[in-house]
């Protein structure tokens, strides 16, 4: 599913560049708009997580603080720990291999895609 998602399906009409600049940079990256807004959302996540884990360790201090039985004490820390382990470890690893996967796989083909494209339209000028 996600190889198919990473193949980029370039203009088959006859290429006619716009003439402003940003009118010729959406020309290309709307080619591959779905793909990068991917790689970005899969990544800011990751980051998010990454920045969530200064917040497991304040919970993490809050329970520690806390005048509680032991068994009560130790039962919140082994499940603020699992939350972090899961959150921060888990899931976060797997967003930045999601959005480095799809990197190395989209960016290649997308530049590719640019050269053909202006290569079509040099030759026929």
């Amino acid at each position: 599913m996600l190889r198919s998602f990473v193949q980029l399906s370039p203009r088959r009409e006859p290429i006619i560049l716009p003439k402003k600049l940003w009118p010729f940079i959406w020309y290309f990256v709307s080619q591959a708009k779905k793909q990068y807004v991917l790689i970005a959302v899969s990544f800011s996540f990751g980051s998010i997580l990454f920045a969530s884990s200064s917040f497991f360790i304040k919970l993490l201090v809050d329970a520690l603080s806390k005048d509680m039985p032991k068994e009560q004490l130790l039962d919140e820390v082994l499940w603020i720990g699992a939350g972090f382990v899961l959150i921060c470890g888990f899931i976060q690893s797997l967003f930045w291999r999601l959005s480095s996967y799809l990197t190395a796989h989209v960016h290649p083909q997308f530049i590719d895609m640019i050269r053909r494209q202006l290569a079509l339209y040099m030759n026929g000028h």
